[in-house]
């Protein structure tokens, strides 16, 4: 059995696969069930009735190879949990962090927006107070959208096949996110929308998002893909090098 290439292979599974076969492995080994004749001295067993049989990783223990395969083991180990944690976490959590900031920025420019279509709706008719509670609901309406928004783009990050995607490829795969992201934005809008407090008709809002907030929102949200695999091209390069590292081992 190749070894190198077994813990390899784990780190191309699912967190869950991942898991689950190391786990397999080791009882499998601990057991002594799974050895490795090429590196372990063959004794034979001698037993007695009476004696308990001893495993054969405690018979071996004392073979010149032993401790040799042990820390062959331990290294490629060790570096197939950093692949494994850059795989399902840094990158994510890059990702993420980019995305967090996207929204900050993209909520800005919805509450610049809506500042001045209330304005222009209602003409100077509207007190401060009431512009004031408007601008309060709003930015409430816009705060609870946040969850479900990020949780669409985590999925989306979830599942990282962005470096097999050629520019053309990926230019579409971005075009599409857009899309579903600012149909996302608007039936929220819809579910929450109250313009008895907003004082502003929902259609008025959306042609004038439509105009002057998504092209901005959608340069962002660009920005943002892109750099999303820029991060997923730079940690497929540090997991490229300790796979390297795996096989000097």
């Amino acid at each position: 059995m190749n070894w190198t290439s077994l813990l390899l292979a784990i780190t191309t599974m699912s967190p869950v696969e991942a898991m689950l076969t190391t786990v397999i492995f080791g009882y499998l080994i601990s057991k002594g069930i799974i050895q490795i004749p090429s590196l372990i001295k063959k004794k034979k067993l001698k037993k007695e009735k009476s004696e308990q049989p001893e495993s054969l990783m405690s018979m071996h223990e004392s073979c010149p190879n032993f401790t040799s395969i042990t820390v062959i083991l331990e290294r490629v180990m060790e570096k197939s949990d950093k692949i494994f944690r850059i795989k399902y976490s840094e990158t994510l959590y890059e990702q993420m962090n980019d995305a967090e900031l996207m929204w900050v920025d993209t909520k800005d420019v919805l509450k610049d927006n809506f500042s001045k279509t209330f304005e222009e709706e209602n003409k100077g008719d509207a007190s401060k107070e009431e512009k004031l509670l408007a601008m309060k609901y709003y930015t409430m309406v816009i705060d609870n959208m946040e969850v479900e928004m990020l949780g669409l783009i985590r999925r989306w990050m979830r599942k990282n096949h962005f470096v097999e995607k050629s520019d053309i490829e990926y230019q579409a795969y971005i075009d599409d996110k857009i899309e579903q992201l600012h149909h996302k934005m608007s039936r929220l809008f819809d579910d929450r929308y109250d313009e008895d407090v907003l004082l502003v008709n929902r259609d008025t809002l959306r042609n004038t998002m439509k105009t002057r907030t998504m092209p901005i929102v959608s340069k962002r949200i660009q920005t943002f893909f892109l750099r999303a695999k820029a991060i997923s091209l730079e940690k497929l390069k540090v997991i490229q090098k300790i796979e390297g590292e795996i096989h000097t081992i």
